[in-house]
């Protein structure tokens, strides 16, 4: 006759999860009364059982629950057969201790628990962690500051498993040199599949983990060219990284939109496209972005930071605020979406808000340009001149010199009466740096302009429009042409605006304020003042050329079933 544990068993092979948790309980119910119906090794394998259909289930707490039942029926388990003197042939140990210990494990990692996890893989003995063990052992560390029990970790998981790629990122991100990672997998760079892009890679990483993006983006495209990995999506992905973090949005977005492109169902690089779309203002290819799910609770933390960028771009702030923080809570260290909810919070004027995320960015990504950006907005805007100045300086220590580190501690300057005439040579060094920077351009010629030399500023734009054309630089001579009262220079260059960009807000005010008196015609959106459009920010566009929202657009159908689903459970 079968029993009811081989009907069990038989649920568990076939992976008939929901089917093996009601007959797993009621065994187990049973079992409380009637001992007999289970052998003690029965007994252990039910709980083990059931903790993996929890497990399949997403149901994380009882799957731990009923794998540490399991752990201490496993140990008595392995008393009994200790004290017995029978030599018999046992079965094969499907479900060793470290096994069992490894599952508890990921349960409390899914249920956020990463400390306890630590202290259930440490007791696992150092010679019995295979390298899935080592593997999470290493992430949990890393993650938790522990950063030589991670480096020891990820080590033991390359001398088994020399391609993995990740763990070796991980060292790298841990500060252990390129060179040494490369010797951990020497033998691996010699293999005939492995030999044109393995040391390549590594070297690669290694710039960018110490933030020397130039170095490692030559390396990469060098990788894109003549590797077999030439097509590898996480290939195009680093490239367009590191450019965004080098402050070449252009090259950026044309790589992480091919990346998208050739692998639509990947999320890696995603955050930032996304970012370039904002600050681009390229309003429908973000919204294209999103791909909403069948249930909100397969949303991911990328998806919730997509759509809290549209909503932000299209005004909707207390919306956009409440899905960023959902991106945070499943991913707490989830940089975009805190800059994206700081920058929130200064366009709410909570700047005591904004402060406090933009100093979790600091604590947990240094080297963002975007922190920088964000605290001297703030500052500048709470009338703390003197911080923000600290901080653009910072950004120019840390960051290192560049025609954005410069054109921020400028913005400073400008602000301080008495520094003020600094504020020109730090543009004079982002220009040496790279004299087509616009950002650095327009604040010139808006300077220039308040010095009272229009032609200065009208010749450094007019040089800038000839060699790259511009709608910022078009409006910004239209502007100075206007208070100079030459009406027809005006509008040529606010058509030339408009012929870039029909929809170009900036230039049709423009237009409408020709022939009013001069003082009706100050440029606008000053480069001076804080201003989310600056070069340099995750979110840089200027909101007034942000178009209304269409109320009966596709996405706002999508919307209101997103809140449906949240506020229904």
């Amino acid at each position: 006759m079968t029993s009811l544990f081989e009907n069990l068993k038989k649920l568990y092979d076939y992976e008939l999860y929901s089917d093996v948790m009601t007959l797993a309980n009621l065994i187990l119910c049973s079992y409380d009364r009637h001992r007999h119906i289970l052998s003690h090794q029965d007994h252990f394998l039910t709980l083990m059982y059931y903790g993996d259909a929890l497990w399949h289930e997403h149901r994380y707490r009882k799957a731990e629950s009923k794998y540490r039942q399991a752990l201490q029926a496993k140990k008595i388990l392995t008393k009994l057969k200790t004290l017995s003197n029978k030599q018999t042939t046992e079965p094969a140990d499907i479900f060793p201790e470290t096994e069992i210990k490894f599952k508890i494990a990921k349960c409390l990692v899914e249920v956020k628990q990463s400390g306890e996890a630590i202290t259930i893989l440490q007791s696992i003995p150092v010679k019995q962690r295979s390298p899935k063990i080592n593997a999470l052992y290493g992430r949990l560390s890393q993650y938790n500051g522990h950063d030589r029990c991670a480096v020891s970790s990820y080590k033991e998981v390359l001398k088994e498993c020399p391609l993995a790629v990740d763990i070796m990122e991980g060292l790298l991100q841990l500060g252990v040199k390129g060179i040494e990672v490369n010797s951990l997998v020497v033998d691996a760079t010699h293999w005939p599949q492995c030999s044109d892009w393995l040391t390549h890679w590594i070297e690669a990483n290694a710039y960018i983990a110490f933030r020397k993006y130039p170095q490692a983006i030559q390396i990469l495209k060098k990788l894109e060219n003549e590797s077999l990995i030439q097509d590898y999506n996480k290939l195009l992905v680093l490239i367009g990284e590191s450019s965004y973090h080098n402050g070449d949005y252009n090259n950026a977005l044309t790589y992480l939109k091919r990346a998208h492109t050739l692998h639509p169902q990947s999320t890696e690089g995603i955050m930032i496209l996304s970012s370039l779309y904002a600050k681009k203002n390229k309003i429908s290819e973000l919204e294209k972005l999103i791909t909403p799910s069948a249930s909100v609770w397969e949303y991911t933390t990328e998806t919730w930071f997509i759509m809290a960028q549209y909503l932000f771009v299209t005004g909707k702030y207390e919306r956009a605020a409440y899905f960023a923080q959902k991106a945070c809570f499943i991913d707490s260290r989830n940089t975009d979406a805190i800059l994206l909810k700081a920058n929130i919070f200064l366009e709410l004027k909570k700047y005591k808000d904004a402060l406090l995320h933009l100093r979790t960015v600091q604590l947990y990504a240094p080297y963002r340009f975007e922190m920088y950006k964000g605290l001297v907005d703030t500052y500048i805007r709470m009338m703390r001149f003197r911080e923000a100045q600290t901080m653009a300086s910072n950004a120019v220590r840390f960051l290192g010199p560049s025609p954005r580190t410069y054109v921020l501690l400028a913005r400073t300057y400008a602000r301080d009466v008495m520094a003020k005439f600094q504020a020109k040579s730090m543009l004079e060094k982002a220009l040496e740096h790279d004299e087509n920077y616009v950002p650095a351009i327009l604040m010139m010629a808006e300077l220039l302009q308040e010095e009272g030399d229009s032609a200065g500023a009208i010749k450094l734009l007019k040089k800038q429009a000839g060699m790259q054309p511009n709608t910022k630089i078009y409006c910004a001579l239209g502007d100075i042409l206007t208070a100079d009262k030459d009406q027809n220079g005006a509008l040529d260059n606010y058509t030339m605006a408009l012929s870039l960009d029909p929809n170009n807000r900036k230039a049709i005010t423009g237009l409408l304020t020709m022939g009013l008196p001069t003082n009706t015609t100050k440029i606008e959106n000053s480069y001076v003042t804080p201003s989310t459009a600056e070069e340099g920010t995750s979110y840089p566009y200027e909101l007034e050329e942000i178009p209304a929202p269409d109320i009966e657009s596709e996405s706002e159908a999508m919307w209101s079933d997103v809140e449906v689903e949240i506020n229904s459970t």
